[in-house]
């Protein structure tokens, strides 16, 4: 006599799929679909009783939902360069940052964080994210270092980690 449970995918209201999710009985208590974050999936069990090739199936337990939310950052940005461009009469003095892009599937873009001065607490430059894989600074000042790194945010909303911070100085005209 063997025994184990049948999954299978139901609306809320326990209506179930006509197919289970594993094709056969399962007996670890762990089974796997794919997730699909933010939307509410449900399931019913049924245990099963199998006798001399005969499998019976118990009234449905269930169902049981669940919204999977999406807690993941997307990974760090690399590269990180950053280049100081001097005033001149008609432009303010520009730092040019770039870096390699992130690989995430629901990557919303970055953001760029800033600190003026060596032992400087970065902040938020952009309120935006930036969907290249480049920001120009207009706003630096000659003479003054500023450190840069950007973090990677995905359309959940988690962010990553910053990147390598970079180091730029304002240049003179």
């Amino acid at each position: 006599v063997g025994a184990g449970a049948m999954i299978y995918e139901s609306t809320p209201d326990g209506v179930e799929a006509s197919v289970p999710v594993e094709p056969t009985p399962i007996s670890t208590g762990t089974w796997s679909t794919p997730v699909i974050f933010g939307v509410e999936r449900c399931f019913t069990i049924r245990q099963v009783q199998v006798d001399a090739g005969v499998s019976t199936e118990s009234a449905p337990a269930g169902p049981v939902c669940r919204t999977p939310l999406d807690t993941y950052a997307p990974g760090v940005p690399t590269g990180l360069v950053g280049l100081g461009q001097p005033a001149s009469a008609t432009e303010p003095g520009r730092a040019v940052l770039e870096w390699a892009a992130v690989v995430s599937p629901d990557l919303a873009g970055y953001h760029v964080l800033r600190g003026e001065g060596p032992d400087a607490t970065l902040q938020p430059l952009t309120t935006a994210v930036v969907t290249s894989t480049g920001y120009v600074d207009t706003t630096i000042r000659p003479d003054v270092e500023y450190i840069y790194a950007v973090v990677a945010v995905d359309r959940a909303g988690n962010r990553s980690e910053p990147s390598a911070p970079v180091r730029v100085t304002g240049r003179k005209p």
